[in-house]
């Protein structure tokens, strides 16, 4: 039986003053694996003391923005990344636990104008 073709993964808007997405990265003792990933909505007073021990920031400012790769959203969904933040990921993931990950490139979207707003930068400078 052949499985279904994954779907663009597609954004919702984040609604809370200081709320933020993280990348729930799933784990995968074989590095070769491909990233598997949920992206989650949270605030940072609601995740506060959750996400100080336990997730990872990345920039994906580094390497060619035209080299992509695709990591797979909740079994169902691609998203279309640069390929050092899919290489990052999956050398960050660990084989057995969750990881917690803010990475700006699937976190955080400047093309949306609600990002650039001082309160947004704001919420973001605190991670």
């Amino acid at each position: 039986m052949a499985m279904a073709a994954k779907t663009p993964y597609q954004y919702l808007p984040i609604t809370e003053p200081d709320g933020i997405r993280l990348i729930v990265l799933r784990p995968a003792p074989d590095k070769a694996a491909p990233v598997q990933c949920s992206i989650i909505h949270t605030t940072l007073r609601h995740a506060q003391e959750e996400i100080y021990e336990y997730y990872t920031a990345l920039s994906y400012a580094w390497g060619n923005a035209n080299d992509t790769s695709f990591i797979s959203v909740d079994g169902q969904h691609h998203l279309q990344v640069t390929k050092n933040l899919e290489r990052a990921l999956r050398y960050l993931r660990d084989g057995k636990q969750v990881l917690r990950v803010w990475a700006d490139g699937v976190c955080f979207l400047l093309s949306q104008s609600v990002f650039r707003s001082p309160q947004r930068l704001q919420s973001a400078s605190k991670l």
